[in-house]
């Protein structure tokens, strides 16, 4: 057997294990929503956190979903859908830690609050910038078996934010 065939053996072997721990992270996700939803609804720790596991079922359950397409062009609804969990990751880990602090015995005096509310709504513009324009993420390549949008104008503001 070749190099070439050994190195692309490998690299199919690695993609599927990558798609199978993709596939698990959604399922563990998931599942952990469910559990902190229906034990701890009222809890502001625990919905702040259900917050974050929303996300991240929706961006990797969103790479699943895309990986099964082979074109770009099939594949580019849901790495757009991706970004609504990429943008809304920020925000949430910060709503999680002033769930935390105000847990702990440091409330926010309205500050906090106020910047949570803002990253929020920042957020819905940069998805809404995602998902409706190519300015924050442009036309879809396909990479091998790795589906990925460009990067647009406004990826280095984003990702400075």
């Amino acid at each position: 057997m070749s190099l070439s065939a050994l190195l692309l053996l490998l690299a199919n072997l690695l993609a599927s294990f990558n798609q199978i721990l993709t596939a698990t992270i959604v399922v563990t996700a998931f599942s952990l929503l469910l559990y902190s939803l229906t034990f701890n609804l009222h809890d502001r720790v625990a919905r702040s956190y259900s917050t974050i596991l929303v996300a991240i079922s929706v961006v990797f359950l969103a790479d699943v979903v895309a990986s099964l397409y082979i074109t770009a062009a099939a594949a580019e609804p849901w790495l757009r859908f991706q970004w609504l969990g990429i943008a809304f990751l920020p925000p949430a880990y910060f709503h999680f830690s002033d769930a935390l602090l105000a847990t702990t015995g440091l409330p926010s005096r309205g500050r906090r609050r106020l910047a949570v509310r803002l990253g929020y709504l920042l957020t819905a513009a940069w998805v809404a910038l995602a998902v409706f324009t190519d300015w924050l993420v442009a036309e879809p390549t396909i990479e091998g078996r790795a589906q990925q949008l460009l990067p647009g104008p406004l990826f280095l503001l984003f990702s400075l934010m």
